[in-house]
């Protein structure tokens, strides 16, 4: 008896098994089905005009909310700005916009984070959520909602952002920094405000976003550190200086050539190639004689990158009394195939024959 009811005890737990494995099954399917086929209306969308868009994205009003969640984590917001704000506006006409309101107000933070990580799929006016989520207790919580900004939240948010690069915890500050170097020209002004008030030490982060903004506008805010005791400050400086600064407002970067740390040299030889400071080819061709292997090195470079002027100061060199910078001349002149033009054969047939066509 005790036999009989283990066996039929086993055949009922085998079946529920396989019913509950099917019904999972068919529901994960049933999920993937409608992710895909959002998905696929989605960036259809992208290539229609408006009217017809609008009757495509009217489809997936219906869409269950995770299945929206799943959409927007699966298209980043900084992608395309254009399919990105199509998203916002199918997940503020959803109920998943309720959703991660709600997920937001949990007290258990990791449901703090899901909510975090799809903060850039809400719309303009809930923008009450997002900042209470990047005030949030939690240091996940803050780092997943950065995480998801696109560069319109990049440049709302962009003063927060700012300040949280003072912040005491390093996963914050770093977050932030990551965020803004994302950003477009938007934050250059709120970042000149916050680069006139910061010190040294939080400048480092704030100069690397300059760097990567390269905007004119910043050259007095950047400027303002190049006289920095610290060797790191002013690399960041040279390294931050934008392209089409004027030759009269670069005496500080003109400062770097002569720098007692090499490192700082070599940046600022790197620059001047950035920002097409032909005029400084005299002291990058005299920085082939440095002292220092790195600085000759980004010399010779900045020379080669320079076109057919930087040949004239690399072919001088060749002459130079310094064996190291005519050995650096020679290896670049090589590096681009033109140590052989030195070495070809004169024609004189050639020559005289261009003449003659040069004169008729």
């Amino acid at each position: 008896m005790i036999m009989t009811v283990a066996i039929w005890a086993s055949v009922v737990a085998i079946a529920l098994y396989l019913v509950v494995g099917s019904a999972v099954d068919w529901y994960q399917t049933r999920r993937q089905g409608q992710q895909a086929v959002a998905l696929e209306a989605l960036t259809e969308s992208a290539f229609l005009d408006h009217d017809s868009a609008g009757a495509v994205l009217r489809n997936l009003k219906g869409v269950p909310p995770k299945v929206m969640w799943s959409l927007a984590l699966t298209v980043p917001l900084h992608f395309d700005d254009h399919l990105s704000r199509r998203i916002v506006s199918i997940v503020g006409a959803t109920s998943a916009r309720r959703r991660i309101e709600r997920l937001s107000r949990s007290r258990f933070w990791f449901r703090r984070v899901r909510a975090a990580r799809l903060a850039h799929v809400l719309p303009d006016d809930a923008y009450e959520v997002v900042e209470h989520l990047l005030s949030d207790s939690s240091i996940s919580v803050r780092a997943a909602t950065i995480e998801s900004f696109g560069t319109d939240q990049i440049a709302r948010f962009a003063p927060d952002l700012l300040e949280m690069l003072t912040h005491p915890n390093q996963s914050v500050r770093f977050t932030a920094q990551q965020a803004l170097l994302r950003g477009d020209g938007r934050i250059t002004e709120p970042l000149s405000g916050w680069l006139a008030n910061a010190s040294e030490d939080s400048a480092v982060y704030g100069l690397e976003v300059a760097a990567n903004l390269d905007d004119p506008r910043l050259l007095g805010r950047i400027s303002q550190f190049a006289e920095s005791n610290d060797p790191l400050i002013r690399r960041l400086v040279a390294r931050a200086t934008p392209v089409g600064s004027l030759p009269e407002e670069l005496g500080f970067f003109r400062a770097f050539f002569d720098d007692p740390d090499p490192a700082v040299r070599a940046t600022a030889i790197e620059s001047s190639t950035r920002i097409d400071a032909d005029w400084l080819l005299p002291r990058v061709a005299e920085a082939l004689t440095d002292r220092a292997w790195k600085v000759r090195r980004a010399a010779g470079r900045a020379l080669a990158d320079a076109g057919a002027l930087g040949d004239l100061y690399l072919r001088a060199a060749l002459d130079s009394p310094d064996p190291y910078a005519a050995d650096m001349a020679r290896n670049f002149l090589e590096l681009t195939g033109r140590m052989e033009e030195l070495h070809l054969e004169r024609s004189n047939t050639q020559v005289d024959s261009l003449v003659g066509w040069a004169q008729r």
